[in-house]
């Protein structure tokens, strides 16, 4: 069973005026939160979460994990992790958060040349495919520094769009999810207080952020190293508009609820199939 919950935590560490809301389920609501849901990237990005998946737990194996435990790990995560699923559970959630004042404001800003010019380069540096070239250019990056200008626009576009803090913060909430889908179903003997698992979450958030930003400020420099300064200027603009903060919050906010949700699940049913593979085998 250890085993099992380290595989599981292995695996995730590594989005003034009152809205005018919409009836959330209309059809105008769920066409305009599907065209989001592309425009964005947010759908490709989906898509692409099973190849992830599975450059993910080939690197575990390497690292030596493998056996009837692995195995079953592996079926939980690809049947929670669904892409499908995924696009239905995120499709629901921005439909009940939707607001019919700024969603065709987003749309708008969605649209424009420079956005999809810049949402395409972030979709194809996410793919698994990509990885292997970004290591290159991280290595590259020791003999031909980026200029300090360049830096200072990457640093101001990770602040500007929260993309650190919104890692963190996405990634703590599944770990919250798992340790407390897993926590009633463990021996009583075994179980986490919530003092407990408070004071883990904290460690993990204070060993987890350095990562992050150097994992981020890595991946922004990969994406964006064929943009021009002016370019990577005006995209930050955008970010600072109302409409750009409101968005990134909200796409933070719901991936931190799908991904809770999902994890929850996780944790319990590999609790229950550890618990299950533990039992005394009744037939002997």
């Amino acid at each position: 069973m250890n085993n099992l919950l380290r595989l599981v935590v292995l695996v995730f560490v590594f989005g003034a005026h009152q809205p005018a809301l919409a009836t959330p389920g209309t059809d105008n609501s769920r066409a305009q939160v599907q065209e989001v849901m592309h425009l964005s990237g947010l759908a490709r990005a989906l898509d692409q979460i099973p190849a992830s998946l599975d450059v993910q737990l080939a690197q575990q194996k390497e690292l030596g994990a493998q056996g009837e435990e692995f195995d079953t790990f592996s079926k939980i995560i690809k049947e929670a992790y669904d892409p499908a699923v995924l696009y239905e559970a995120v499709t629901r959630e921005l439909e009940s958060r939707y607001d019919a004042t700024r969603f065709p404001q987003l749309i708008r800003q969605l649209r424009k040349p420079l956005v999809r010019t810049m949402t395409q380069l972030e979709v194809d540096a996410a793919s698994p495919d990509a990885q292997q070239r970004m290591m290159e250019f991280a290595k590259s990056l020791q003999h031909a520094p980026l200029p300090d200008t360049r830096l200072r626009r990457i640093k101001q576009l990770m602040a500007v769009t929260g993309s650190v803090e919104g890692v963190v913060d996405i990634q703590l909430a599944t770990i919250q999810a798992i340790m407390k889908g897993m926590n009633p179903l463990m021996p009583a003997n075994q179980r986490v207080t919530p003092e407990l698992m408070n004071q883990r979450l904290s460690e993990i958030r204070f060993h987890m952020e350095p990562q992050v930003r150097q994992w981020v400020g890595l991946t922004m420099s990969y994406t964006y190293r064929n943009v021009s300064d002016q370019e990577l200027d005006d995209y930050i603009s955008l970010y600072e508009t109302e409409v750009g903060a409101w968005s990134t919050e909200l796409f933070t906010q719901v991936l931190q609820t799908i991904m809770g949700d999902i994890a929850k699940e996780v944790g319990e049913r590999a609790a229950k199939e550890a618990i299950r593979e533990q039992a005394p085998d009744s037939t002997t």
